[in-house]
């Protein structure tokens, strides 16, 4: 089950990976973090880094990430090997072979890319992945207090945004809200679900969000039922045909991100 993943990532350092049989922190055969020790190295683990400390492999190089650009990587899987390098380069950086050292080659890959977003106001939205085609479904988890923030937008900016989610929003985590676009810019709320609780601080809730015909759905982790819904190529009168990931944290509280790819 070779394949190829390309991405982008634009941050300070430590820029972590996840390889994993299925979306739960135990099924991890590899974990990648690209701009480690301060954006000197970059290290391969066996398995989530709180199991598994131990380094199998490393690179020496610093400022392969940075904090005001984005820097395209690439990574495979074939054969039980793992291999990473940097877009527009065929040779790999790192290379680790997880079949011979777990005694298995997975068959199926769920790959885990782990974001934070810090507290600002007003919030500024991190855009993150490549561009999604139409029609898209993405899984993702957060860990936050409240204020989730996600966009949806055609291109890297602010005024490219055609929907806003804040999931976890209002007074103590209480309602989840969709807007047009930029907040600043529409107050107003095309979308309203009314749940406490929906993130918490201290675990990572699971979520998706899916884009289709225009009509935008979030929905929560194992559950097939969106709990919020709006036909944005209706009130646009155009639908996206590439997407742009924004994510962001509210004036109050920090966010972890991790946002799932499924290649097979």
């Amino acid at each position: 089950m070779p394949f190829r993943l390309e991405f982008e990532v634009k941050t300070e350092s430590g820029a972590a990976i996840a390889l994993a049989e299925d979306k739960t922190d135990e099924s991890l055969f590899a974990e990648i973090r690209i701009g480690g020790d301060w954006n000197r190295k970059v290290l391969v683990r066996p398995c989530y880094y709180l199991t598994c400390p131990h380094i199998l492999a490393e690179h020496i190089e610093a400022g392969l990430v940075d904090a005001n650009e984005y820097r395209p990587f690439w990574i495979d899987y074939k054969g039980g090997v793992d291999k990473v390098g940097k877009g527009g380069q065929e040779e790999a950086f790192l290379e680790w072979d997880a079949g011979a050292y777990h005694q298995r080659v997975a068959t199926q890959v769920h790959v885990a890319c782990s974001f934070s977003t810090v507290a600002a106001n007003p919030h500024t939205f991190k855009f993150i992945l490549k561009p999604l085609s139409i029609p898209f479904r993405l899984d993702f988890t957060v860990k936050t207090d409240k204020d989730a923030a996600l966009a949806l937008a055609e291109s890297t900016t602010r005024e490219s945004i055609f929907a806003e989610m804040n999931i976890g929003g209002g007074s103590g985590n209480a309602r989840t809200v969709m807007r047009s676009c930029y907040y600043l810019e529409c107050p107003d709320v095309v979308s309203l679900h009314k749940e406490e609780g929906l993130v918490n601080a201290n675990e990572y809730r699971p979520f998706w969000i899916d884009y289709k015909g225009g009509v935008v759905r979030v929905g929560k982790g194992g559950q097939e039922e969106a709990f919020l819904e709006w036909d944005a190529g209706a009130h646009h009168q155009r639908v996206a045909t590439q997407v742009r990931i924004g994510i962001a944290s509210w004036a109050s509280t920090n966010g972890d991100w991790v946002f799932y790819k499924f290649c097979e």
